[in-house]
């Protein structure tokens, strides 16, 4: 699908692995949102409850800009 590895221990919201929290994350987030199925990679649940909601956008949205290297 195109999307980079992120590394989850430097910058969790870092969805496609580019070294920042950007617009791309936040589509990456969009396309996953809901329930993660069992065959998902799902990333994008930043909170780990199990599906991608509000709280997961929040924590993206506080961490936008560049990750701390």
């Amino acid at each position: 699908d195109g999307e980079l590895d992120p590394d989850p221990t430097s910058c969790p919201a870092d969805l496609d692995g580019d070294g920042s929290v950007g617009f791309d994350d936040l589509m990456i987030m969009y396309y996953h949102w809901g329930e993660c199925s069992p065959d998902e990679d799902c990333t994008a649940d930043l909170d780990g409850d199990g599906r991608v909601a509000f709280y997961d956008l929040i924590m993206m949205l506080s961490t936008w800009g560049e990750c701390a290297q």
